[in-house]
């Protein structure tokens, strides 16, 4: 959308996210020889954590599928209540079940080898969701794009552009709280749950403690008031590229400590493509 935006491109990376899905989609059978084919991957395991807390531990459809399904109760804390008791080891079970028995897995789980095609569709760039920011810079250099513009796009990838990437993660979440509000009636836990996301995600400190009094004592649950909160807290104690890159391996790390050994065979024999095709540690992450 930014390098097509006639406009500001800049202001593209404001969008609810939820709201960019779909975009000028574009489905394989429609690509041509002639286009520029890019297929960006992630670890298996990181990318499996990954969903597990944006789709599972904060609120959404599968979330509720999950917790239906194991016969879990709402997720309880101090007295409030918001989304589903459903653990990291119940996700992956039937993640893994699924996939073994033939099962159609959600987008989101889906191996990227399978979801891009990787045996029909030559790639020209094959990029890491590790190094995104960097490869994307090499991409924008190939592509024709007027200096203002490639300068915009560079801008709002980077550490300075953190509003925009924060603002649209927040519009996103409060978008699923508007549908699956009956799961959440605390938006205080709410909030406290996303708060906890950016965390494990190394946008927020982990050391920085949720503002509970301050969300408390809003009168509008909006993104831009959100933001400015969470702002604030990542100002408070800021990190660097490489703090935040070892606050995100803690978390994995500590998630997948409560993986048994033969989930993790599991998940290499269904990922397999994957970790060696993109090249990949089979080696699960608090083995490392």
């Amino acid at each position: 959308m930014a390098i097509e935006s006639t406009n500001d491109s800049n202001s593209v990376f404001n969008i609810n996210r939820n709201a960019i899905h779909g975009h000028n989609e574009v489905f394989i059978q429609d690509v041509s020889k002639f286009d520029t084919k890019v297929m960006v991957g992630r670890d298996p395991y990181t990318r499996l954590y990954s969903a597990f807390i944006d789709k599972y531990f904060l609120l959404g459809k599968l979330g509720r599928l999950l917790k239906k399904a194991v016969d879990a109760g709402p997720y309880i804390k101090d007295g409030n209540t918001c989304g589903y008791n459903v653990t990291f080891n119940q996700f992956l079970d039937d993640v893994m079940k699924t996939a073994l028995s033939g099962g159609e897995l959600d987008e989101h789980i889906v191996p990227v080898s399978d979801l891009c095609d990787v045996c029909r569709i030559k790639y020209d760039m094959l990029s890491r969701q590790e190094t995104l920011n960097r490869d994307t810079l090499y991409l924008l250099r190939k592509v024709n794009l007027t200096a203002t513009k490639q300068t915009a796009i560079q801008e709002a990838i980077s550490p300075k552009g953190i509003k925009h990437t924060i603002h649209s993660l927040i519009a996103a979440h409060l978008s699923d709280y508007a549908t699956y509000r009956e799961d959440c009636p605390s938006r205080v836990l709410h909030m406290e749950k996303v708060w906890t996301t950016l965390q494990i995600q190394g946008y927020v400190n982990k050391d920085v403690l949720y503002p509970k009094q301050t969300v408390e004592n809003l009168r509008e649950y909006k993104a831009d008031k959100i933001t400015s909160i969470i702002l604030r807290g990542i100002e408070s104690r800021p990190m660097t590229k490489e703090e935040k890159t070892q606050q995100r391996a803690m978390f994995v790390r500590h998630a997948y400590e409560e993986v048994n050994e033969e989930s993790i065979m599991k998940i290499q024999a269904v990922f397999m493509k994957d970790f060696r095709f993109l090249n990949y540690d089979l080696t699960p992450p608090h083995k490392r």
